[in-house]
């Protein structure tokens, strides 16, 4: 044969994705998600896009540190990108959310100093984040104090900044690549059906995350190892396509997975 048998099942799976994305880019992320052999083209195809980010994001530093007005930040506190954090520009004024923002910003590079923040700060990006994402939560006793918010985010960039990612991720063999990839995508499902919820194929970003989670973060390795335990995981999980397969040959013939 030409081709490995693979090719024919992968040629599917990309038609399909295309049908409902017409990028050729998420068709072979949802293909390498399921276990297709696509790993070096998918690493490359996140390796471009955290590097366009990070380039993005050195970029308007360089706007918010000089006060530059196409800063984009900027527009945002200010309320001239209309639909952009209602419920930050709620409880901070303009100044306020705008160095909330550059903390974000800074934990994302690498580049934050705690130091050069007062604790009103860090209380103000609390209440921010609170009002935008949490606002159930907002009067909760247990939120953190603005100590343990600003030794979250240095954690945060310190361990797990967006360069970290990527010399990590370049470094990276396919091999493990892989069976993180098959324990963020377990872990998606379980999660899913634990609330009967539909099982979606993870997104680059929530697979970059569980990557910087298990991987990257020196701080959170153990804890990815301990949630893996306590699943009873005794190996690491195969991806969907055998899994999937598996559980169907053993409905038809009767034998319990």
């Amino acid at each position: 044969m030409l081709y490995p048998e693979w090719t024919i099942g992968l040629a599917a799976v990309i038609a399909n994705a295309l049908k409902l994305h017409r990028n050729l880019d998420w068709a072979a992320w949802t293909a390498w998600i399921l276990g297709f052999p696509l790993t070096l083209y998918v690493k490359d195809l996140l390796l471009e896009e955290l590097s366009d980010t990070i380039r993005s994001l050195r970029r308007e530093h360089r706007r918010i540190a000089k006060s530059d007005k196409r800063s984009a930040l900027r527009r945002v506190s200010r309320g001239t990108v209309p639909r952009a954090l209602k419920g930050m520009r709620t409880v901070l004024p303009p100044e306020s959310l705008a160095k909330s923002l550059r903390i974000v910003l800074e934990q994302q590079l690498g580049a934050l100093r705690t130091e050069q923040y007062t604790s009103d700060d860090w209380q103000r990006l609390q209440d921010g984040f609170v009002a935008e994402f949490l606002p159930g939560v907002q009067d909760d006793d247990a939120l953190p104090s603005s100590a343990e918010v600003a030794a979250g985010y240095q954690v945060l960039s310190d361990e797990q900044s967006l360069p970290r990612i990527v010399n990590a991720l370049r470094s990276m063999n396919a091999r493990v690549l892989e069976m993180v990839r098959n324990e963020a995508q377990a872990l998606t499902e379980h999660l899913a059906q634990a609330v009967g919820a539909p099982v979606p194929i993870i997104s680059t970003d929530e697979f970059l995350r569980y990557f910087a989670f298990r991987i990257v973060n020196r701080q959170t390795r153990e804890q990815a190892v301990g949630t893996i335990r306590l699943l009873g995981w005794k190996r690491p999980p195969d991806p969907p396509v055998i899994r999937w397969a598996r559980a169907s040959t053993s409905q038809e013939t009767g034998v319990s997975p």
